[in-house]
């Protein structure tokens, strides 16, 4: 996990699970929005618009950094799965398995990264870069995917025989006296066959990193089982945001 800590915004590992609310681009063009799920359509906004009046270039720019970073995940992963061919436990050749997956679709994103590093953005270029933005989007959810399950493997911590996974963090927050709350959840896996009583404590923290607000859990896992607990931000002293969101937005302390 330190490894992958080190490389989270160049392989763009930017969620604890696929369970989050879709970053959309916004057009003006209904038949944009009526092709693509992750276009919706906005009468007086459009994002492609928005980059045609950038005059410094700097969204080329950031086309040119994401083949950049693309190419450091590849290296890293590579890295990766070389030490890993080494080793026979049965964890670290599923988690081999799930880097090469990591690492297929990495590389298909790196040729849709390129194509569109080179792609002018103009207005003649429009579908053509919308075309190469669905790609990446689509690559984007099964790295989602494929991330959650390599963070099953390698990303808990133990309490006694039971491993504590943290599956999501809570969202607590008011916008213009609209309340938004998503409950998170942590999964508890005991390992042997006895029961085990879990007593863990976990913190939430802001957008600025303060802990606003925290959740007991006392929970008796029986031997060999799997127990889900939700866990809610309500009652915190702050808002508590970005649950889906890797790094995890939560702490946990063992009592």
């Amino acid at each position: 996990m330190e490894e992958i800590l080190k490389n989270t915004n160049n392989c763009k590992l930017y969620y604890l699970s696929p369970d989050h609310e879709p970053l959309n681009w916004q057009s003006k063009k209904t038949s944009e929005s009526d092709k693509y799920s992750w276009v919706d359509y906005n009468s007086s906004s459009d994002y492609y618009e928005f980059r045609l009046e950038d005059d410094d270039g700097s969204y080329k720019g950031y086309d040119l950094e994401d083949v950049t970073s693309t190419q450091k995940c590849i290296d890293f992963l590579t890295v990766q799965i070389k030490a890993l061919n080494t080793n026979e436990h049965p964890d670290a050749q599923n988690l081999l398995g799930l880097y090469q997956d990591l690492l297929e679709n990495r590389q298909n994103y790196m040729e849709q990264a390129k194509l569109m590093a080179s792609t002018e953005i103009n207005k003649a270029n429009r579908a053509k870069y919308l075309e190469l933005e669905g790609a990446k989007v689509s690559l984007a959810e099964s790295l989602e995917n494929i991330f959650f399950e390599i963070r099953k493997l390698i990303d808990y911590s133990y309490y006694g025989s039971v491993q504590v996974f943290i599956e999501r963090c809570p969202d607590a927050f008011s916008i213009l006296g609209n309340d938004t709350q998503i409950d998170g959840s942590i999964l508890l896996t005991n390992t042997k066959g006895i029961s085990e009583t879990v007593d863990i404590t976990v913190r939430y923290k802001d957008d600025d990193g303060v802990l606003v607000g925290s959740r007991g859990i006392y929970e008796t896992v029986p031997g060999n089982s799997k127990v889900r607990i939700d866990i809610s931000g309500a009652g915190s002293s702050g808002p508590v945001s970005g649950g889906a969101f890797f790094p995890a937005v939560c702490t946990l302390s063992f009592n």
